[in-house]
Order: structure tokens, then sequence, then C-alpha cells
């Protein structure tokens, strides 16, 4: 997967490793890393997002209670610590409010190993690069779709299929809002027909869970 950076009007993909070998490639081959931000570095300008692609996070889509920012934080750490693999203090956390209705709250919430998430900062840093925030490459293309016009319904269920630089995610959506992430991770070993194969299979999964989960009443999806 490639970490993309994004300034107002462009999209520069950068070829910095899968998120298990990340912190070995750096090890290995951490100026030519530097190279690779740096010869991109003079194209950059206006608001830079740095899009951290999901198989590199944990991410779950939650409902809890609304309230202030801080006590929605507690509820979320406290959510994610029973799903994350790595100990509270060695994660780094961020949530973002979907929707709000009658008291509850659904959000989406991503979780990266601290390590990886500083030495990133590091790494654009010693190039001369401060990105000016950080976002998950999913929800990024989430919010384009959204706010195209007419390119999702106002009511009804979709399912959208997110490819991007050898990546697939899957997003529910229900009446424009999230209800259900799911990241295939890098399909770009498979040939295409294995890709497609492999992505009707985890769609198919991944409406019979939700199947199962709503009492085996089938979900509509358009």
């Amino acid at each position: 997967d490639k970490i993309g950076t994004v300034c107002a009007s462009q999209d520069i993909a950068l070829n910095l490793g899968d998120q298990p070998g990340f912190l070995e490639a750096v090890s290995v081959d951490r100026a030519g890393i530097l190279k690779q931000i740096q010869a991109h570095s003079g194209k950059l300008s206006g608001l830079i997002t740095l899009g951290i692609p999901a198989s590199w996070l944990l991410v779950r889509i939650l409902r809890i209670p609304s309230g202030s920012s801080e006590e929605m934080r507690g509820m979320v750490e406290l959510q994610m610590d029973k799903f994350s693999p790595y100990p509270s203090e060695s994660t780094q956390t961020a949530y973002e409010v979907l929707n709000e209705h009658e008291g509850q709250s659904q959000v989406l919430v991503a979780a990266i190993h601290r390590d990886k998430i500083e030495l990133l900062g590091q790494l654009f840093r010693e190039a001369g690069v401060e990105p000016d925030r950080v976002d998950l490459q999913p929800l990024a293309w989430w919010q384009l779709i959204r706010d195209t016009p007419d390119a999702v319904p106002e009511s009804g269920s979709q399912l959208l299929i997110l490819l991007d630089n050898g990546g697939c995610d899957l997003l529910l959506v229900s009446n424009r809002i999230p209800v259900l992430f799911r990241s295939l991770g890098n399909l770009q070993g498979l040939t295409p027909d294995e890709g497609i194969d492999e992505i009707a299979r985890e769609t198919l999964s991944t409406l019979a869970s939700l199947d199962a989960d709503s009492g085996n009443q089938p979900m509509a999806i358009r």
C-alpha cells in the first residue's frame, strides 16, 4: 500500500512499503524513502494532507452516547482497547463523528501504532515537508463521493468498493451515513481474475454477516 500526500489539486503516491514491513523498510533504505518525498516536495502547495491507507490502521465504526469531546474520546478509547492488538499507551487513536441522532453518535475510529505515525512525521520533517493534517484515505474518498452531486442517493443502502493504489476497501452507507468499513488490504499480488474473486468473496461475506446481525432480514443494497 502507498502513503498518499495530497495538496490543493494533486494526489501523489509514495511507495513506503506495506504496514508490517514499514519500520524495517525505513531502517534499510531511509535515504531512498527521503528521496521519494523530497522529489515531490517542490510540487506541494496549499493545504497538505497525509493520507494513510486503511490497511495500516485498525478501523471501526461505533455507536456511542453523545457528549463532550473529552467524554467521547474516553468512550472511544475504552471501546478500542477491546479491539486493538496493541497496548493503549503505544497506540495513537483518532475519531470522527459521522452522525448524531437522539443522543447517540456514529463515529469512525482509527488506531495506528504510535511508532509508525511518529516515524512518518519524522521522515516528512527531515524531507522539509510539514503536512497540515493526517487522514484515512478511504474516508477522504467517501467525502469526495458524498459531496459529488447525485453520486449517493439520500435514502437506501449502498456498498462502495474503493480501489486505490492496489488496495481495496468496502464501505457500506445507509441514508448517506457510513455504517460499516472493511479493508481487504493490498491486492497487487493477485491476477485481475483473482482480485475480482477476492472482492466478490469478501463482499458476500460482509453482507452475510450484516444479515445475521440484523436478525436474518436481508439488507437491500442498491
